[in-house]
């Protein structure tokens, strides 16, 4: 799987239920896709530093995000 396609899986209603996540669903979903064009851009393109910089700042809040999650019992 690539990372487009666990933002389709994430898009889904019954899988994101299933995480019991408590955040919303459309922020970390738009999140995570923006995450997905920065890993994008660094990994196939040439950035400037300024965007690297943006974009650690984009990944480390979606990381705190995911650190916070307090799945459901």
């Amino acid at each position: 799987m690539n990372f487009s396609d666990y933002i389709a899986l994430l898009k889904r209603d019954d899988v994101w239920q299933a995480t019991g996540w408590q955040f919303p669903q459309q922020s970390f979903v738009d999140r995570m896709d923006r995450v997905r064009k920065i890993r994008n851009e660094t990994m196939h393109f040439h950035t400037s530093d300024d965007d690297r910089i943006s974009a650690v700042k984009e990944i480390q809040v979606a990381l705190q995000m995911l650190k916070t999650v307090q799945p459901q019992a």
